[in-house]
């Protein structure tokens, strides 16, 4: 790929010299950026990663408070690769060489062209080709990796962003035709199946708490009191369940992407964003989501972010979504601001106000993604006084990880402090309310030279690399009410699962689709790219998943192709 794009520059400079150093500056600028990706994610650059570049402002938000003590941590690596780069630029001007020839130029740039178009166009045979040639992505050659970084490790840094990109390329399932015939004749029965109608048509409060994880339940670390002492206690007045983040330390949206819509990113790949790479054209306004079902029972549809409304595409998804009421930052500018983001106290006033101003007898869905918990974790983000928690023992983790938990800790602290406030504030409203609390997907907590911390952890490394796995991308989520639950015994779900669920136990009108994802829950109940879990939390990696469970992830992506992919 690089020697075509090197071949077109020696074709369009006519000399070796000029080819070299500008094709170098560029490989040793993305070499950079990726070290900061690394620290800052745990992850890899991605040729994804250009779109992000649509909202610089909120990276430069996330990254500000760190990015000096960083730069000047990864000061030798830098200065080490620039030395590396005055060597070439003095190579090539040593070694130039002339390309005058202007037929073999024309060759060049023609077959480099060429070259490119054909790795870089999708289509179907080729990215087969690929995939089993280089890259080796079927289960009987072994490359189930847990990371893109060990995906990358594995094929090298330019490859493994090629073999990321190609993987994440759409192919129509195997049997596709004869699956999705057999799925609408189950849809057709579904369409006139009412829910249970137990919970009514109740208020539904929504919040995406980020970074959210019960970190009391780490068995070597503790706190000189509890962190998350509301969530605990309230997992016996509601209905509690574990779930599976299709992400690690970063890209909220994908989490946000399963909970609104019943689609999930185990159907396209790591690295994908499908609120940017999928949800792109008018099509998605058509395509299934909670929000459309609640507008359609008269529900009254609020989203408010604590981020900007370009991040992740998300005032267009908003809009293909059909959300009635959306708010950013930039409506919150006299928010109160803790550890230098908006509070976890700001978000529970903001939902009370509404909840107070409401329309009576209109029902609302009032969703809520917050920021105060959001990375980075320096010791410094609160002053001392702002702390309410000590760590009383920290195991074998190292003094720097220490302070980040810390740092961490008081944010999760801070929203399980809210949590308690929102659900005594439902508990004086009139109207049947549902209040759904959950994280989207852990921390990425590093050590000092921005290496991820969590190998020092006990808790990730049990010696059961499935346990492991699974523990990094555990979250929970936490259903309460006003009003009596009842009981059900779910042990775990895919966040994509989760509204269907909800919507099950209403009296609301829910297109069958929505029902049939509810079914999910007693099979195939949880997974992402690297792991998966039965109604059971019986854990497997995909390749070794039982027939029936095999079967039902096959049915899975065929009613996701049929509704979100098929006809963009």
């Amino acid at each position: 790929m690089f020697y075509c794009i090197y071949l077109m520059l020696l074709a369009l400079f006519k000399n070796s010299k000029t080819a070299v150093i500008p094709l170098s500056a560029f490989l040793v600028l993305l070499l950079i950026v990726n070290q900061f990706k690394i620290h800052y994610t745990m992850e890899p650059v991605l040729f994804t990663d250009l779109l992000l570049l649509n909202d610089a402002g909120s990276l430069a938000d996330i990254m500000g408070d760190t990015f000096l003590s960083t730069f000047v941590s990864m000061l030798p690596s830098m200065l080490l690769i620039a030395v590396v780069f005055v060597i070439i630029c003095i190579a090539a001007n040593i070694f130039s060489l002339r390309f005058d020839d202007l037929k073999a130029r024309i060759g060049a740039t023609a077959a480099s062209v060429i070259v490119l178009l054909v790795l870089f166009i999708p289509n179907p045979v080729m990215t087969k080709l690929m995939n089993k040639t280089f890259f080796e992505v079927i289960a009987e050659k072994d490359n189930h990796t847990t990371s893109n970084i060990a995906y990358y490790n594995k094929h090298g840094f330019i490859a493994g962003m090629y073999g990321q990109l190609i993987s994440n390329r759409f192919v129509e399932p195997k049997d596709y035709e004869t699956c999705i015939a057999d799925i609408e004749k189950e849809l057709a029965v579904l369409e006139n199946t009412p829910c249970s109608g137990e919970w009514k048509k109740p208020n539904i409060i929504m919040v995406f708490s980020e970074s959210f994880w019960d970190i009391d339940k780490m068995e070597d670390i503790h706190f000189d009191k509890p962190v998350t002492s509301n969530f605990n206690a309230l997992k016996d007045k509601g209905i509690f369940f574990d779930m599976i983040s299709p992400s690690y330390g970063g890209i909220s949206a994908n989490v946000e992407f399963e909970m609104l819509t019943g689609s999930s990113i185990k159907y396209y790949g790591s690295g994908y964003i499908p609120y940017m790479q999928l949800m792109t054209s008018d099509y998605y306004y058509n395509t299934p989501s909670v929000i459309k079902v609640l507008n359609d029972n008269g529900y009254d549809t609020t989203i408010a972010s604590t981020w900007s409304d370009k991040l992740f595409n998300c005032k267009n998804v908003y809009e293909y979504f059909g959300v009635k009421n959306t708010f950013y930052n930039t409506d919150m500018q006299a928010a109160e601001l803790k550890g230098g983001r908006i509070s976890e106290k700001y978000v529970a006033d903001r939902i009370m106000g509404y909840m107070n101003s409401k329309k009576k007898g209109t029902p609302a869905f009032y969703m809520f993604l917050t920021a105060q918990t959001h990375m980075p974790y320096p010791r410094d983000r609160y002053t001392e006084k702002e702390y309410d928690i000590k760590i009383a023992s920290k195991g074998n983790i190292s003094d720097f990880a220490a302070d980040s938990l810390r740092c961490y800790a008081q944010g999760v602290y801070d929203a399980d402090k809210q949590l308690g406030r929102l659900y005594e504030y439902i508990q004086t409203l009139d109207e049947p309310t549902l209040l759904i609390f959950y994280g989207d997907h852990l921390p990425y907590i590093n050590e000092e030279d921005g290496s991820d911390a969590y190998p020092s952890f006990s808790h990730f490394n049990t010696g059961d690399p499935l346990k492991d796995t699974f523990r990094k991308y555990n979250t929970q989520c936490l259903i309460l009410g006003n009003f009596d639950l009842g009981e059900d015994n779910i042990d775990i779900l895919g966040p994509n699962l989760v509204m269907p669920y909800i919507f099950s136990r209403t009296d609301l009108k829910v297109p069958a689709y929505f029902k049939w994802l509810a079914e999910r829950k007693d099979g195939l109940a949880a997974g992402n790219t690297f792991i998966y879990a039965d109604a059971k939390k019986n854990l497997y990696t995909k390749e070794d998943l039982p027939e029936n469970l095999k079967e039902d992830l096959h049915r899975q992506e065929c009613l996701n192709w049929h509704f979100f992919v098929e006809g963009r």
